[in-house]
């Protein structure tokens, strides 16, 4: 499977732009400032920059096909070595403002070689001496464009996190969300000017977080917050819902008779629209606000037919904030308090366990409280039961420690849980 960054660039996007604009000129007719062709001619550019905006964002920086291969490998080849300032330089680590700064410079004077190149190539000019250099600057470029992207992968949780916060995402739109972060984070590399711009990182976080937005506005779902005002709504729609229930059963409408679609049944979008519709004319309320009052009921999950809508599946001083969940309009049932409590508990616990770094620390705290019982039991492990407490000394045999060290795991995992839990507003 080919790497995000350089290594995906086949092509050349600027040189392909380049014939585009020659053969355009050269095909011009000499009546070719008629309007006609020129609404024909705007719309096949804005056709061809669509088709160019499709392409692999990695094809910004030409002559990184040539020289392909990771980062590290572009710094081995013999007349190109790593600069002092980037010796440091490896997996995990952040880079300094100085670093960031000449991996920029970098990428720009890469671009500058290529534009010249470019150039060169057009007018038909033959080899000259300054091409070695220019193509020495080109791999340069593509390797420091590789190493920003790499070491700053992580600015795509950072940027995910601020964006959605808490509310969990369907696992496709947070696999489009990531796609959509990476591609952003590399064509971020390559516009970086340490001239403009102070840190790669703020630089980076915001235009990661507005590719995001465009996948999310382009999604067939949106996520609507629920404000505060929305729980005065939920009392009209409540009763709302008891007097056309009461009309129902006043109807004549009874349970022995042929029952009707319940709201935890798979209904069409028109019988969902319809019974959107017809609570809003009872609530007097629109169709938005008849939602957003659902769905600030803690014991109801609400989706409309058209959207996806967070849900608060608990609330109170236990947990100050809410732990939101997405589910289809088609869903829509009522639950008990209590379980609800306890599946947003125990939602939050494994959402903080996964966000634990490292993922030792995870798993003492789950073999501590014996939270991987099922899975231990499922894979024919022989481990306590689901909810049983180990001592440290156990821990430590199953992690393969001493039971010191697994106290002292224990200690730095559950500091390292507070902080998690209130980097995600879960305390």
């Amino acid at each position: 499977m080919l790497g995000w960054g350089g290594r995906w660039a086949w092509q050349e996007e600027d040189s392909g732009e380049a014939e585009e604009g020659v053969a355009e000129e050269g095909s011009a007719p000499a009546d070719a400032l008629q309007p006609a062709d020129a609404v024909v001619s705007s719309i096949g550019a804005g056709r061809r920059g669509s088709q160019r905006r499709r392409l692999c964002r990695g094809q910004s920086l030409a002559g990184a096909a040539r020289y392909g291969g990771s980062s590290t490998q572009l710094w081995k080849r013999p007349g190109n070595p790593l600069p002092a300032q980037l010796q440091a330089c490896a997996a995990g680590t952040l880079l300094t403002a100085q670093q960031e700064a000449l991996l920029g410079e970098m990428v720009q004077a890469a671009k500058a070689a290529h534009q010249q190149l470019e150039q060169q190539r057009q007018r038909g000019g033959k080899a000259r001496k300054e091409d070695a250099q220019r193509e020495l600057l080109l791999r340069r470029g593509a390797a420091a464009q590789q190493l920003l992207f790499d070491l700053n992968l992580p600015l795509i949780f950072v940027a995910q996190s601020k964006l959605h916060r808490w509310a969990q995402m369907p696992a496709g739109l947070l696999q489009d969300l990531n796609t959509a972060g990476r591609e952003a984070l590399w064509r971020a590399a390559a516009g970086y000017k340490p001239s403009v711009h102070t840190r790669f990182s703020t630089y980076a976080v915001a235009a990661i977080q507005n590719g995001m937005r465009d996948v999310l506005f382009a999604a067939p779902f949106k996520a609507a917050k629920v404000s505060r005002t929305a729980h005065s709504l939920s009392k009209k729609v409540k009763a709302a819902i008891v007097s056309l229930q009461s009309e129902d059963l006043g109807s004549g409408q009874t349970h022995d008779a042929e029952p009707a679609v319940t709201v935890t049944q798979r209904s069409s979008k028109e019988q969902q629209a319809g019974r959107l519709a017809e609570l809003a004319a009872a609530a007097q309320l629109s169709q938005r606000h008849v939602l957003h009052g659902i769905a600030a009921g803690r014991p109801q999950r609400l989706v409309s037919p058209s959207c996806w809508v967070p849900v608060a599946l608990a609330e109170g001083a236990a947990m100050r904030s809410h732990v939101q969940q997405l589910i289809p309009f088609e869903d829509l049932q009522e639950v008990d308090e209590e379980e609800s409590c306890e599946a947003a508990a125990e939602e939050a616990v494994q959402l903080v366990l996964a966000r634990m770094r490292p993922s030792k620390l995870a798993r003492t705290l789950r073999l501590r409280f014996g939270l991987d019982a099922a899975d231990d039991s499922s894979s024919g492990k022989e481990g306590c039961q689901q909810g049983e407490i180990l001592d440290f000394r156990a821990v430590g045999q199953q992690m393969g420690v001493s039971r010191q060290r697994a106290q002292q795991l224990y200690h730095t995992a559950i500091s390292s849980a507070r902080s998690t839990a209130a980097a995600a507003g879960l305390v």
